[in-house]
């Protein structure tokens, strides 16, 4: 295996490993937070696991796709909130569990903000060079 299949390997590995773990945490009747008197960590925590999801999956793209980035943000953006919404649907099968559009929502805006962060961090710079 050369260098560059690896790199690209490595690449293409996390997003479906982050999914798979968030497939099997949505299968557990109870997540263990930790206790808190905040209200909505359940959605800090929805908001970080999606932004990680989309952080791997705009990792998965090559750096020609970000010469359009925002159209390469979109799909991003769009698998992970897509994502969310199965996962989601998913969870109304769990015993324990319900389904929740700020969820979703959560979901989505940690998408948002894991592509972009992505995007101005690793990339931004990389694609006005070329």
């Amino acid at each position: 295996m050369n260098k560059s299949s690896i790199k690209n390997l490595a690449r293409k590995v996390p997003a479906p490993l982050i999914a798979l773990a968030l497939f099997i945490l949505s299968s557990q009747s109870t997540l263990p937070l930790p206790p808190t008197p905040l209200i909505g960590v359940d959605k800090i925590a929805h908001f970080i696991a999606y932004g990680a999801l989309a952080f791997a999956i705009a990792l998965m793209f090559p750096l020609h796709w970000w010469k359009k980035p925002l159209k390469t943000a979109l799909i991003a953006i769009t698998i992970a909130s897509f994502y969310g919404i199965t996962d989601e649907i998913h969870q109304s099968f769990v015993p324990g569990r319900d389904t929740s559009i700020a969820d979703w929502v959560a979901d989505t805006l940690g998408a948002l903000c894991g592509t972009a962060f992505y995007y101005v961090v690793f990339v931004k710079k990389r694609v006005r060079k070329e």
